[in-house]
This record gives structure tokens, C-alpha cells and sequence, in this order.
């Protein structure tokens, strides 16, 4: 039995590597390297299922000034699919506590993907002059990568498919922001959001109100349905609402649906007013046909 788990726990330290003792770093990144590319990690796999995950320290900063960056990248490489097919790559950064590193500073390159051989090549940008940046492999399991040192500068990537580093838990298929009850989501946010922009794609809109043969709603019949629901037709209660939220994008198509009809009945009866002034006008004409023909008599 000793001997098994023995087996066992040599099996398992051959598939972890620790490099807590390795250190490697970038030759000096003096002011015209800035926003050059150094290689710093190079992923190799040979067969099907093949992946090798590191996780990386790194630091970089000038001797005695105030300008100083450290955090963690993950990078996971997957040849899932058979060879010659892309692999599944993630590659996060960590920016808890950096204040130079971004995310955009940080590029996967498929720089092979042929039937035989998966190479995947991991870059950093140069954001700002340090005396060199630093970056020591915390863990790394499965296909051990190889990592340089000093590699050198770069004006440019080479060609390949480049995948970019995402926000931190990005590649988590859920997530929360100041909660932990994702409720049946992907994303839960416990607060309000800010932005410059919202985008939500929809696969139909209420336009189908203005084609020929859609049948506009009697506007006693909408009477009717207000008067014993005290709500639209189609559009949610108040207590649904306040139990289970809104829909966005159901609730915009049906919210159009609604103006769109609005600008049918408008329609309807600006026709209605115009044929009522036309006949009024007809009216007025006849009357005063009528009393001239009356004052002539007399």
C-alpha cells in the first residue's frame, strides 16, 4: 500500500512543477524600448489533450524611484481538438495590486499549428523604462513551457493568431461583483453600473406592427382590457416586476410594440380629423348656400 501512494505522489509531482527559486528577466528596458515586445514564455505540445498551465509573478521598477509594478499572469494552453486545429488558450492578468501593467501589454501568439506541433509564444509589452522587469513561474502544471530570459526587444509581434489577455475572471463561466448569489446568471452585479454604452443584441424587433396584415387593436377593446387589468396588454405588472425584475430587450421590443401603435391610432385619426374638418367645411359652405338662397327668397 506504501508503495503504491508512494508511485502515486511521484506520478503527481511529474505533472506539478514549482520554479519559486527561478528567476528570469527582460534585458534593460531603457526609455527607447518602450512599447516593444519581449518573449518571455514558449508552449510546446506534440499530442491531442497535451496542456501546460503557469502562473507567473512579475515585478518591475527603477532603483529608488516611485515607479514600481507587481502582479500575476495565468497562461493555459489546450490542444483540445486534434493537432492542426487552433488550441483553447486563457490568459488573464492579475491587476490587483499593479499600476503599470495592462492587460493590452500582454499577447498570446499561435505562432505554429501545423499536425504535428502546437507552439504558442507568450509576450509582454514594454509599458515604461525599468531598470528590467522581473518575473519568477510560481506553478506550472502539465507540459512544462519554456521561459526566457533577456529574449530581447521586438518593434513588432511575429505573425501568428494572437489572442489577447482578458480581465481578471473573465474566463470564469460566472461571476458576481460584490455578491455571491449569482442567482441562475452569468454575471450578478449588487449596485448600480456605469457606462458609456449598452449593446444588446436581439434576434427580432416590433416593426411586424407596421406590416399589412397586422390587426391594430380596437381602442375599446384596450379600454376594456385597462378597465379589468389596470395594465397594458403584454407589458408586465407591477407586482412581476418588483418580484422578478424586467427584461431589457423583452421589455424595449414591447415597449416599441406599444409606440407603434400609438403612431397607427395617431395616424387614424389624423385621417379621422382631416375627413371630419373636410365635411365640416362642406357643412359651412352648404349653410351659407342655404341662407343666401333664404335672403333672396324674402
Amino acid at each position: 500500500m506504501m508503495k503504491n501512494l508512494a508511485i502515486l505522489f511521484i506520478i503527481s509531482c511529474c505533472c506539478t512543477f514549482c520554479y519559486s527559486q527561478e528567476i528570469y528577466k527582460t534585458s534593460n528596458t531603457a526609455g527607447n524600448y518602450i512599447n516593444t515586445w519581449t518573449k518571455i514564455v514558449t508552449v510546446q505540445l506534440v499530442n491531442r489533450y497535451n496542456f501546460s498551465n503557469v502562473n507567473l509573478r512579475f515585478q518591475g521598477g527603477n532603483a529608488g524611484v516611485q515607479n514600481i509594478s507587481v502582479g500575476d499572469i495565468s497562461f493555459r494552453v489546450k490542444q483540445q481538438a486534434a493537432l492542426g486545429d487552433a488550441p483553447v488558450i486563457q490568459l488573464e492578468l492579475n491587476t490587483n495590486y499593479s499600476s503599470r501593467l495592462d492587460k493590452s501589454d500582454i499577447k498570446a501568439i499561435i505562432v505554429e499549428n501545423s499536425s504535428v506541433l502546437t507552439k504558442v509564444e507568450l509576450y509582454l509589452r514594454i509599458p515604461v523604462s525599468w531598470d528590467d522587469l522581473v518575473y519568477t513561474p510560481l506553478l506550472v502544471n502539465g507540459i512544462a513551457p519554456e521561459f526566457h530570459s533577456q529574449d530581447g526587444f521586438k518593434s513588432h509581434l511575429p505573425s501568428g493568431q494572437v489572442v489577447d489577455c482578458i480581465f481578471p475572471n473573465a474566463y470564469k463561466e460566472r461571476m458576481g461583483i460584490g455578491t455571491s448569489d449569482l442567482g441562475g446568471n452569468q454575471l450578478a452585479v449588487e449596485g448600480t453600473i456605469g457606462a458609456r454604452e449598452v449593446k444588446v443584441s436581439t434576434e427580432n424587433w416590433a416593426d411586424f406592427v407596421f406590416e399589412d396584415q397586422y390587426s391594430l387593436p380596437d381602442l375599446l377593446d384596450v379600454e376594456a382590457y385597462i378597465d379589468a387589468n389596470k395594465h397594458l396588454e403584454g407589458i408586465p405588472t407591477e407586482k412581476q416586476v418588483t418580484e422578478s425584475g424586467i427584461n431589457l430587450k423583452e421589455i424595449n421590443i414591447k415597449l416599441l410594440e406599444k409606440v407603434e401603435q400609438l403612431m397607427l391610432y395617431t395616424i387614424q385619426q389624423e385621417k379621422s380629423i382631416r375627413a371630419l374638418q373636410k365635411d365640416n367645411s362642406l357643412i359651412k359652405e352648404n349653410y351659407r348656400a342655404l341662407l343666401d338662397s333664404i335672403s333672396k327668397a324674402n
